[in-house]
């Protein structure tokens, strides 16, 4: 069996695959399906130090290219056919290998191609990645992947950037969160402000606001990341739902990248995003090269609109780690959509753009440039201040925390939350060491009959 070993020396004979991603460099891939070498004590590799095709160490190495041609040799696994396309590249007419390794290079000890494995080997890395972390340390810790398979999130959080620094994005980040809770993965968050394109004050300001409602705690074994999204508001809202359809998928720890990691983002997306990335598990701000500063720090609304949302996150750690928990040891979303609540009303179907905490905690960010009004349905109790179920619309200045709703007592048949928090403090070292509290929103209470002898057959609500 051929494999791209064979085609450059410096690999030959090894348990190491070579492949290129976006710097233009070569790129060591182990082979994480060889149970030889997927142990915690051989993981990784004896090279003392990197090295490129480039090198003046290896001056003979050529640049490394995937037998593209039609009807060549190997031809079935890089040039097929029916011609597949790398979603990467989405559109733009690329190939599987694209930022990757070729398809005809081999894994499980020369038993099977790349082309079979290529969805699962973020998966075999992390899974590799955890149990190294777990000998060498003997401690939990966290594990980020852009590249996950459903069951990843018993090894690794996702991470939904490199998004870009746009509305859209930001929108996109919001929905991503849930996905990734529904397919397993709780631990999901974004690049706040994009990582992509320049952001804006009120962009990064949303964003920053959001962003500290996603998780990017602690799942079981680790994360996905939702990067490299887009500095738009498109990807912002995209931001929402992936974080969404991640928990979906056994995937809760997920986010993107605040304010956008392509193009340039701007001071009100930015600020939209910090303050919706706020909420996703993984919160992160990430930026890339060239493009304009993008931390809060840039503009005093973001600055303010972050602080806001850092230091509520910060007061709820412990229901979200206990929500972590919960999903570590038995399953379920961190982030999740209205629907997994009321899977009855149809009207939550098309509600993808707010989003739970568990079951108890509403999130309705602003989603779309100069809003400062947000229409949402919840269900009962702003911390104390009750609310009519249904459709609601309520104000959402920059200066103003997003609107945040807790799960009260008023629905028939539904049970009101009891939510653990702490004061906040600058860093969650210091939060720590503050009391906790108990916020709650009564959930029961006894309407029958005080006579009634069928309360012992617990005929009472």
């Amino acid at each position: 069996m051929r494999s791209i070993q064979d085609l450059y020396p410096m690999a030959k004979n090894t348990k190491i695959m070579l492949g290129v991603v976006w710097p233009d460099r070569h790129v060591a891939f182990p082979d994480f399906f060889d149970i030889s070498s997927n142990t915690p004590a051989n993981f990784g590799t004896n090279q003392g130090h990197p090295w490129y095709f480039d090198s003046p160490d290896h001056p003979d190495d050529a640049a490394l290219m995937c037998p593209m041609v039609e009807g060549g040799k190997d031809a079935e696994w890089d040039m097929p056919p029916y011609k597949t396309h790398s979603v990467y590249y989405y559109g733009q007419g690329t190939y599987l290998a694209s930022k990757t390794l070729c398809m005809l290079a081999v894994q499980a000890n020369g038993t099977q191609r790349f082309y079979n494995l290529k969805n699962l080997y973020g998966w075999s890395e992390a899974k590799a990645t955890q149990q190294a972390m777990h000998k060498a340390t003997g401690k939990r810790g966290a594990v980020i992947s852009r590249s996950t398979f459903p069951s990843s999130g018993r090894f690794a959080g996702h991470w939904l950037g490199d998004n870009t620094a746009t509305w859209a994005d930001l929108q996109s980040a919001v929905i991503g969160a849930q996905e990734f809770n529904m397919f397993g993965i709780p631990y999901i968050g974004s690049d706040i402000c994009g990582f992509n394109g320049e952001t804006n004050e009120e962009l990064c300001l949303r964003w920053q606001q959001m962003g500290a409602f996603h998780p990017f705690m602690s799942g079981r074994f680790a994360g996905h990341w939702l990067g490299d999204n887009t500095a738009t508001w498109a990807d912002l809202q995209s931001a929402v739902t992936g974080a969404q359809e991640f928990n979906m998928f056994g995937i809760p720890y997920i986010g993107s990248d605040i304010c956008g990691f392509n193009g340039e983002t701007n001071e009100e997306l930015c600020l939209r995003w910090q303050q919706m990335g706020a909420f996703h598990p993984f919160m992160r701000n990430h930026n890339t090269e060239g493009a304009s500063p993008q931390d809060p720090a840039q503009w005093p609304s973001v600055t303010a609109a972050a602080i806001k949302a850092n230091l509520f996150r910060y007061s709820y750690l412990p229901y979200l780690f206990s929500l972590h928990f919960v999903a570590s040891m038995n399953g379920g979303t961190v982030v999740r959509p209205l629907f997994y609540e009321y899977p009855k009303d149809q009207e939550t179907y098309n509600l993808g753009q707010q989003f739970l905490w568990g079951s108890s905690m509403l999130v309705a960010p602003v989603l779309y440039q100069r809003w400062v009004r947000v229409k949402y349905t919840e269900y009962t109790s702003n911390y104390g201040q009750p609310f009519n179920h249904g459709y609601q619309t309520l104000n959402a200045p920059t200066t103003s925390l997003i609107p945040v709703f807790v799960r009260g007592r008023k629905e028939v048949q539904r049970r009101g939350s009891i939510l653990p928090r702490q004061k906040p403090n600058v860093t969650t070292a210091y939060t720590r060491n503050n009391a906790f509290e108990l916020l709650i929103a009564p959930g029961s209470k006894f309407s029958k009959n005080s006579f009634s002898i069928e309360t012992e057959n617990k005929k009472y609500i």
